[in-house]
């Protein structure tokens, strides 16, 4: 029975953070396998029905070149994304600030057409 969304949309300094701790050297190619090793957890499709993506692991592969989003719709998770949104102070302002959202969010809308998405705003 699928029961939760799973949060694995830690970035590269949360993780890295936690891989250092124990000694576990933070790289993308060790973030990757760590992530694979979650998402092919024999039977997690059966407790899970969504999980929350960092946009780094939308491009990641298994061992098998299959990308992650593909590799979790093919078990029955849909997977999400947590766009990472920066805010900047606008120049000549007494520290207003702006989003940058349009080209973030453009980019990422057209890569996820190519799969069943939902794009998490929290």
């Amino acid at each position: 029975m699928h029961a939760c969304a799973w949060r694995s949309d830690e970035g590269p300094a949360t993780i890295g953070s936690r891989f250092e701790a124990v000694g576990i050297t933070n790289s993308e190619e060790t973030r990757r396998i760590y992530r694979q090793m979650l998402f092919t957890a024999p039977g997690c499709e059966n407790y899970l029905s969504g999980a929350i993506l960092d946009p780094e692991t939308l491009y990641q592969k298994s061992d098998d070149g299959v990308l992650f989003p593909e590799l979790l719709k093919s078990r029955g998770i849909l997977p999400g994304v947590k766009p990472h949104l920066k805010i900047y102070t606008l120049p000549g302002t007494n520290g207003d600030t702006v989003m940058q959202v349009r080209h973030v969010v453009a980019s990422l809308l057209s890569f996820l057409a190519l799969f069943t998405f939902v794009l998490i705003t929290i």
